[in-house]
């Protein structure tokens, strides 16, 4: 072989051998990370030993629907991710949460499509956001035919997956070092599945697609109500500048109204029965959003609903059930405990749901975690017991500012 092919083919090895080393280094990146790409395996593993998931592998839809036929439901929640700490330990019923990807009426079509003609519950709760009915939202589409929302998920080559995450501040840099060196990783009680979730605790889905957000708890436990919602109750004020979704609006968009007559009618013929409500609020920013001349459209959505589609249960304000502000982890978001008030209350108005829910341990749970964002409620709370215990103890938040 001449001088001149025999460095060209050095070169050739060594870029071969670049690529490997780097294709190698991301397969071990994702094994030491425990990050799974096959949906159907996590549910499983989920099933039978727990844990948490938090994979960015897995498109969202995947996992939920993996999540779903594993447990075969008699009873699911279908929303955003004000929806998605809704648990099974409020059942009697068999339940899977399809919660954090319906935000807008259209993305459930997809859940009629492609998960309920594999496996029909026998009951949908239907959680509603006021402001996927903002008129300068997302572009109001009839039936998608793409997938249903991907949150969440990062979609590229398996193995060049860690690389996209670092690149796009998916993964610190320092966490991705850290599943490349042979530093110890931190050594938890329980399966962990997901990159992140390896290096940096913080919670995430379990058995029954509900989510444990436990970085988020630790963080909020240090703020009072008044810190949790201030920008928020600043915009309503017309104190600050105002973001998605508080702006406030002259009317809302009528089309979708029509959206959910469709697909309520949809569920109804597959004899699904459904159980929709409006998602809670905060109690001190409902109070300031009745105060002020600038959301008129919320009312107006309101009794639109209660009028065209008298089956919704307007649960918008839950102080009357006892709920607080410290309940409530952000402006928008309702906790494990408000949420079951929100459940308890329905139950009360809907023959069928009362059958499902678990009257006892409902009761119990609110009695034992009033006022906290999250309780040790079922196997997979039990196992992180002490953080939630600790992050309550530690809890500044005090009822509701008047």
């Amino acid at each position: 072989m001449s001088r001149g092919y025999r460095r060209y083919f050095v070169i050739l090895i060594t870029c071969l051998c670049l690529i490997a080393l780097v294709i190698a280094a991301g397969w071990f990146v994702r094994w030491r990370g425990n990050d799974w790409n096959n949906a159907a395996e996590l549910a499983a593993k989920l099933q039978t030993g727990g844990g948490f998931a938090s994979t960015l592998t897995i498109p969202y839809s995947a996992f939920k629907r993996a999540i779903f036929l594993a447990r075969q439901p008699d009873v699911v929640v279908v929303g955003s991710s004000r929806g998605l700490m809704f648990r099974q330990s409020a059942f009697s019923w068999r339940f899977s949460n399809l919660g954090g990807g319906t935000t807008y009426p259209e993305y459930a079509f997809h859940l009629v499509d492609k998960f309920f003609t594999s496996h029909k519950p026998k009951i949908v709760l239907y959680e509603i956001d006021y402001f996927a009915y903002m008129p300068d939202d997302a572009p109001v589409r009839e039936r998608p035919s793409a997938t249903w929302k991907q949150s969440g998920s990062v979609r590229t080559n398996p193995f060049f997956l860690p690389y996209r995450m670092v690149l796009s501040d998916r993964m610190a840099a320092d966490q991705m070092l850290r599943l490349l060196s042979i530093t110890p990783l931190p050594s938890l009680d329980f399966p962990v599945y997901g990159m992140t979730a390896v290096t940096n605790f913080e919670g995430g889905d379990g058995a029954d697609g509900s989510a444990y957000i436990l970085g988020t708890m630790d963080r909020v436990t240090s703020q009072t109500a008044e810190e949790r919602f201030r920008d928020d109750l600043r915009c309503v004020r017309g104190e600050g500048d105002c973001r998605h979704p508080m702006r406030p609006f002259a009317d809302y968009d009528h089309r979708r109204i029509g959206q959910l007559k469709r697909l309520f009618a949809e569920l109804r013929e597959l004899d699904i029965h459904v159980v929709p409500f409006l998602a809670p609020l905060p109690p001190s920013l409902v109070r300031e959003l009745q105060r002020s001349d600038s959301y008129g459209y919320l009312q107006a959505l309101r009794n639109d609903m209660r009028r065209d589609l008298p089956e919704i249960f307007d649960m918008t304000d839950i102080e009357r059930l006892g709920a607080t502000d410290c309940e409530f982890y952000d402006a928008l978001h309702a906790g494990e405990v408000a949420n079951l008030r929100v459940l308890r209350e329905l139950a009360t108005k809907d023959a069928l749901l009362d059958q499902a829910l678990d009257h006892r341990n409902v009761d119990k749970i609110i009695a034992s975690y009033a006022g906290s964002i999250m309780a040790v409620s079922d196997d997979t709370s039990r196992s992180v017991a002490p953080l939630i215990d600790a992050y309550r103890a530690k809890d500044v938040c005090k009822g509701t500012p008047q």
